[in-house]
């Protein structure tokens, strides 16, 4: 008889305390360990850095584009041909706070013979952590299908450039053959 109670206060004393310690906490704490003389040591201890404010940053990115369509190519003369334009951002500070947005957008040329033309526009409002330390990557494409699916569709890289200021209009001109 003398055993049941044993095992009932050995429970209590050491499965109780640990269950309680752990029940409804939210583990918030200091990682380290117990030195040899019994005092707490920290693994690390460091000062969080604040996170810079974000920035709203506006602009515009417009790609003027004219494209020569090759007289061997297998685009017809009556195949549409639309523009493409796609800004990608990136950008990480040093405390590992990073940016990432991607816009596309398109717009349907001119054609005059073999030459075509078109002017894209993508206008920005971008919530930026990281803006003087963000790249932007600008690519174009160029599609000339006709609705049997028959032509042709080319993409490239223009430019990577340093986050433009605020407010500017950034203007780049790309020739390409199609």
């Amino acid at each position: 008889m003398k055993k049941i109670p044993l095992v009932a206060i050995a429970a209590s004393l050491f499965g109780a305390p640990v269950c309680a310690a752990h029940a409804g906490s939210n583990m918030n704490g200091v990682f380290g360990f117990l030195s040899s003389n019994g005092t707490f040591r920290p693994l690390r201890t460091e000062t969080p850095t604040p996170k810079a404010a974000a920035a709203i940053v506006t602009g515009k990115l417009v790609v003027n584009f004219t494209f020569t369509i090759a007289v061997v190519s297998n685009v017809p003369p009556t195949a549409p041909t639309l523009c493409g334009l796609q800004a990608s951002l990136f950008g990480t500070d040093p405390t590992g706070v990073s940016d990432f947005l991607a816009e596309t957008d398109q717009a349907t040329a001119t054609r005059s013979g073999a030459t075509a033309t078109c002017q894209v526009v993508i206008p920005s409002t971008w919530t930026l952590s990281v803006p003087t330390s963000d790249t932007v990557t600008i690519s174009g494409s160029a599609t000339a299908v006709d609705s049997n699916g028959n032509g042709r569709a080319s993409s490239f890289q223009l430019e990577v450039i340093a986050m433009p200021a605020t407010g500017t209009v950034t203007t780049l001109t790309y020739s390409g053959r199609l």
